[in-house]
């Protein structure tokens, strides 16, 4: 079961050639055995395992740093991953908002999570548009703004740690940050 959740984790990641990378240990699986993930040090095995970690810790962050706009009862977001999340976050986000209807969109992958009535899917989307937020959500947004730079300690303002708690690279797609940037 291990294996298999590596396998599938890896797949999803973006390590470059992982389905070489995949091929190698699948075959050095069927000849190792269950061992096979005990062999922490066999370079084969080390790279898929970081590559899941660096899934893993992705989908951690952005559990934290999606920034959802109200439309009118739908809720959107615009991620911008480096891997494909999506069905990592499925199972969060669905869990949270059961009774909302909302859409994550992953631009880098054109792929959308899209969760209404009870049901959710993820679907290809080459692109989408999203109309401009309704003045009500602009004002959540003013105060959200707000409450960040209010809540600041200027006599403790320290960049490069704020950058390695939220990565630069996540900044776009944050409402408090967008002005940072």
């Amino acid at each position: 079961d291990e294996a298999l959740e590596l396998v599938e984790s890896v797949f999803s990641s973006c390590l470059a050639r992982k389905e070489l990378a995949l091929l190698r240990f699948l075959y050095l699986a069927y000849e190792k055995g269950a061992a096979i993930l005990t062999m922490l040090g066999n370079p084969t095995v080390s790279k898929l395992l970081a590559a899941q970690r660096h899934l893993y810790g992705e989908v951690h962050l952005l559990k934290g740093f999606i920034r959802f706009t109200d439309y009118g009862g739908m809720l959107s977001a615009t991620i911008t991953p480096k891997n494909f999340v999506l069905p990592f976050l499925e199972e969060h986000f669905v869990q949270r908002f059961p009774g909302e209807t909302f859409l994550i969109f992953d631009k880098t992958h054109r792929a959308a999570l899209v969760h209404e009535h009870g049901r959710h899917d993820i679907v290809s989307l080459e692109s989408i548009d999203f109309l401009p937020p309704p003045p009500e959500e602009l004002r959540y947004q003013q105060l959200w703004k707000q409450f960040y730079t209010t809540i600041a300690i200027e006599a403790r303002d320290n960049p490069k740690c704020r950058m390695s708690h939220i990565p630069k690279r996540y900044w776009g797609n944050m409402v408090e940050m967008k002005d940072l940037l």
